[in-house]
């Protein structure tokens, strides 16, 4: 691993080498498109959703069709994760990171011809695969290039990151998804669905970002030893699922993997509900403006009422999308340095030196100390 010259540490990103700012660089850049490709549904679902299902189907039917996408894409997401971790620890994360986002760059731009509903939940799943397969090897390359002292800063750097993701996603939705003159063109020229389709198909232009990582990348220092000693019959080959259920790492395993579903599910449930929240706000008071306070009206009557604010309700949406993911990134950004402080903090308390409440110490595992185990620092460095 490419160690930072400056031990000083007080020093904070200073000292950090060319390299490792360009592994940060693309790992981000590959997180930022990732993010894009996961969110152009959730920014454009009620232009995409009417036109995959037969004309006529209740709004309830059409969400209920949205949530099982939604559920498909969760779990691709978290099977692509498990599937291509282990095959970077095979082939090399660069490969690896290449063919997932060849993976979610294609299946986003296929998405754009689905022609029913289970069509796109078939696509968002194997969108999925390539999105939960970057997450993973990407934040495995930059922990495994970075020292471990300034780890959790710079993680923090790379998933806050995610935010542009979301944000390119809102502004493909607003000015082309949802923009009402691109949609009449759209109309008028017997292509009303090309305005969410062409959205779609613009997920295929992070594959170009392959090019880059190829010739610029090498893989970590600590995954091409590791690969020598499994060679040498050192260590055990990498790459197999069931050593994280063996031995020390079981009791790791099982608490990163509930923490984790605790902050994904918190994460999109707050990400959806934020922007539905300020939608459905608005639309009441629209259809209350429009009907002199009365807010129990038909679905029909809703539809009808709500039509000349379409534009407006999307943009408000868009925007508690925007404040929802900003706020996200704001957070993450924050608790990177709240948790390197408590790490550090943590170890200077006297209780901290017994055994026992050294094995539990997870701060450890985010600077590194002398106490940390060795499957602790294995497992993120």
């Amino acid at each position: 691993m490419n160690e930072i010259k400056n031990k000083d540490p007080d020093a904070g990103l200073s000292g950090v080498t060319r390299y490792q700012w360009l592994v940060l660089l693309i790992a981000s850049l590959g997180w930022v498109f990732d993010v894009f490709e996961g969110q152009i549904l959730v920014a454009s679902m009620r232009e995409a959703m009417p036109s995959l299902v037969p004309e006529g189907t209740s709004d309830g039917t059409m969400d209920y069709y949205y949530q099982i996408t939604l559920a498909m894409f969760l779990l691709g997401g978290a099977t692509g994760g498990v599937f291509f971790g282990m095959l970077s620890d095979r082939i090399g994360r660069t490969k690896t990171m290449s063919l997932t986002i060849l993976m979610y760059s294609f299946f986003t731009c296929f998405s754009a011809f689905s022609q029913e509903w289970w069509h796109m939940a078939i696509f968002r799943f194997l969108v999925a695969m390539g999105v939960g397969g970057e997450w993973a090897v990407a934040s495995s390359m930059v922990a495994e290039e970075f020292p471990t002292r300034i780890r959790a800063k710079v993680s923090g750097i790379f998933h806050a990151s995610s935010i542009f993701g979301t944000w390119l996603a809102i502004l493909v939705a607003t000015f082309l998804i949802g923009n009402e003159s691109i949609q009449a063109f759209a109309s008028e020229m017997g292509y009303p669905t090309a305005p969410w389709r062409i959205g779609f198909g613009i997920g295929v232009l992070p594959a170009l970002l392959i090019i880059w990582i190829r010739r610029s990348l090498r893989e970590p220092e600590s995954w091409r030893q590791a690969q020598e000693r499994a060679a040498d019959g050192a260590a055990e080959p990498l790459g197999h699922f069931t050593e994280l259920f063996r031995g020390t790492l079981l009791r790791s395993t099982l608490v990163g993997v509930t923490l984790a579903a605790v902050g994904l599910a918190t994460f999109w449930g707050a990400h959806i509900y934020g922007k539905d929240l300020l939608r459905r706000d608005v639309e009441k008071s629209y259809i209350a403006q429009e009907n002199g306070g009365n807010l129990n009206v038909s679905p029909e009557d809703r539809a009808v009422l709500l039509e000349p604010y379409k534009q407006s309700i999307v943009r408000w949406e868009m925007l508690g999308m925007f404040l929802v993911t900003t706020g996200g990134g704001a957070g993450l950004l924050s608790s990177a340095r709240s948790a390197s402080g408590l790490a550090d903090a943590a170890r200077s308390w006297p209780f901290m030196r017994a055994p026992s409440l050294r094995r539990w110490s997870f701060f450890n595992c985010l600077r590194g100390s002398p106490y940390s185990s060795s499957r602790c620092r294995s497992s993120v460095s």
